[in-house]
């Protein structure tokens, strides 16, 4: 389903098969379960918090588990996605 120009808060939304645009959510709870989805020029507001169930799942399961075995693996993987693990100098511990 395809949302625009919507204001989701207080409420519950799926991820999974929906398209957003230019929409804002507030205060919601994001349920992905590995769908497809599509976000475009939209807004995050207050608290939010993440559910993941299904493929999704299974996916944060294994890199947990990647995290703890493999460290470096992880950090390849994710760099290769053109994220990070690593923190910036001037926030880490020291």
């Amino acid at each position: 389903m395809r949302f625009e120009d919507q204001t989701f808060e207080n409420t519950e939304v799926t991820f999974d098969y929906n398209q957003f645009v230019r929409c804002t959510f507030r205060n919601i709870t994001l349920f992905f379960h590995g769908g497809d989805w599509s976000i475009v020029e939209c807004h995050f507001d207050g608290q939010i918090k993440i559910a993941v169930g299904g493929s999704a799942n299974n996916t944060l399961t294994f890199m947990k588990w990647l995290k703890q075995a493999a460290p470096d693996a992880l950090d390849g993987l994710l760099k290769d996605a053109g994220l990070s693990t690593a923190m910036p100098a001037s926030t880490r511990p020291s």
